[in-house]
Parts: structure tokens; C-alpha cells; sequence
């Protein structure tokens, strides 16, 4: 039953047909389905990371990180394409965090420096539960013993399964991940910029409207974000947001998508073309925009 969104006696109200056509009609407009990048990239997985195959341990990190991408952008997809907006911020902050984390990985020119990565990574998730866990009463949380019985046994496991050694002197010359993490999130060369560098608008002032804002919004105290001045109502399904998170989601699929095909050298033409094209796609639509 359709529900007019005007306000009726004092009610909160929701028009979803109307929001959804609204939204469709922004995304028809788009050089590229959002759906089809996903699709891409699902592509990418599968040759990559064939479905038969075993994950190595060495591998698990690259391989959730973009796993977790791809899942989350076709979520992004969905809500996109129903006029659910804002609630794809929450997923996008995840994607892009997520593909900070594969950055930080696959930047090294070696496979061992990917490697000691890989297992810092994995050891430092290991590490962050054990301090969680630790953190607990025992009268609050009677498992805490187990679990952290099996934390420990689990991360001797890692030792076994992985035995790169991460030795003093690369931690010494390596930067921890959640370190880099946060530098990557102010850094210029991040995404945002990425997107918008050909733009008058400085850097620091899309990462205030851009990745800033998305961040806060897992706060339902920063919803507020969200209205056009202090105090004012927010409607329900506003796809005001929707470019921006269209631009983002895309821009991390065909990113993230390169990192993999580079990393694990795909010598896949088929794959590789499709890249191209969908590269190129995006390129010329960036450049349409900025007036190119």
C-alpha cells in the first residue's frame, strides 16, 4: 500500500514508490550499472581464488578483504536500487576501510613483504580479540577462559600454518596496519582524491562531506548530518546521497578489482580486457563530469 509521504497529523511518513522511481531515474543516467561492476569483480574472485581451491593462510587476508568488498557493494546495489539511500553509508565505510586494509597489504614490491603483511594482519585480528576477551569479568563472561584458551591455540596455529618469520627489523621498517589505516584515511592520495582531484574544492573539504560525514553516521546521534540546517526533520528514503555513493562504490570495485588482477597475475585477456573497458568506462564518465 502506497503511504504519501506528507505530514499528516503529526506523523512520520514514507513514500517508497516514490523514492524508488526517483532513485532509478538517477541510475539510468550512470555510464555503468553498479550491478555490472559487481559482477566484475565476482569474476575477478573466482579466477583468482578458484571455488575447488583451498584458501591458503597466507592468502586469507586479500582474499576476505575483497570478498567482504564485492558482498557489500552488491548490498549497496540492492539498497541503491530500492531507494534505501542512507543506509548504504554504513556499507560503504566498510568497503572503504576494507580497501585501505588491502592497500596496506599488496603494497610492497615483493611477495614476502605481502606475505609478513598478511600475517600481521592476521595475527593483529587474533591479538585485538584476546584483549577484547581479557577485558571481560568472568561473572559477566564464564567463557572467557575458553575463549581465550582457544585465541591462544589459534594463533599458534597461525605460526604453523604460516611460518613467516615477522622479524624486529620489519616491524621496525613497517608500519602496523591500523596505523597506516588511519594515515591512508587523511592521506591525498586516497580514494576521495582519486575521485575528485580534477575538482576546485580541496581535498580536506571532500573528506569532511565525503568520508567523514559516512563515518559519523554509524551514530545515530550524527543522523543530524543528513539535514539541510540544525533542528530540521529528516525525511525518510532521501537519495540526496546517492551519487556520491554510487562514485564511491564503483570507484573501490574497479580499484580493489586491479589490485587483485596485478596481485595475482591473471594472464586471463578475456578478464583483463573487460577491465579495460570497464576502466575506461569509468575514466570518461569522471572526465564528463569535470567538464573533460
Amino acid at each position: 500500500m502506497k503511504v504519501p509521504i506528507l505530514k499528516y497529523n503529526n506523523l512520520y511518513m514514507i513514500d517508497r514508490d516514490s523514492s524508488k522511481t526517483k532513485a532509478n531515474k538517477e541510475l539510468k543516467k550512470k555510464n555503468i550499472e553498479l550491478k555490472d561492476a559487481v559482477n566484475f569483480a565476482i569474476r575477478v574472485l573466482s579466477l583468482s581464488f578458484p571455488v575447488k581451491t583451498t584458501i591458503e593462510k597466507k592468502d586469507e587476508p586479500v582474499f576476505y578483504l575483497y570478498f567482504h568488498i564485492i558482498e557489500n557493494a552488491d548490498a549497496i546495489d540492492e539498497l541503491l536500487n530500492e531507494g534505501c539511500v542512507v543506509p548504504a553509508i554504513i556499507q560503504v565505510r566498510s568497503i572503504y576501510e576494507s580497501y585501505l586494509q588491502l592497500l596496506y597489504i599488496l603494497d610492497s614490491d615483493n611477495t614476502e613483504g605481502i606475505e609478513k603483511k598478511s600475517k600481521v594482519w592476521l595475527k593483529n585480528t587474533l591479538e585485538i580479540d584476546k584483549k577484547r576477551v581479557n577485558s571481560l569479568n568472568e561473572e559477566e563472561f564464564p567463557e572467557k577462559g575458553k575463549t581465550l584458551e582457544k585465541i591462544d591455540k589459534d594463533l599458534c596455529k597461525l605460526d604453523k600454518d604460516f611460518p613467516i618469520i615477522i622479524d624486529e627489523e620489519f616491524k621496525k621498517n613497517t608500519k602496523e596496519l591500523y596505523n597506516h589505516f588511519d594515515e591512508r584515511k587523511n592521506d591525498n592520495k586516497s580514494i576521495v582524491y582519486e575521485i575528485y582531484k580534477n575538482k576546485k574544492d580541496s581535498f580536506l573539504s571532500d573528506y569532511l562531506i565525503l568520508y567523514h560525514k559516512w563515518s559519523e553516521y554509524s551514530h545515530a546521534q550524527s543522523r543530524g548530518f543528513f539535514t539541510s540546517s540544525p533542528g530540521e526533520i529528516p525525511k525518510f528514503r532521501d537519495i540526496s546521497e546517492l551519487d556520491n555513493i554510487y562514485d564511491f562504490t564503483i570507484h573501490i570495485l574497479i580499484s580493489s578489482s586491479h589490485l587483485i588482477i596485478n596481485h595475482k597475475r591473471s594472464n586471463d585477456q578475456a578478464l583483463v580486457r573487460e577491465y579495460d573497458e570497464l576502466s575506461r568506462r569509468w575514466n570518461n564518465e569522471i572526465k564528463y563530469r569535470n567538464g573533460g
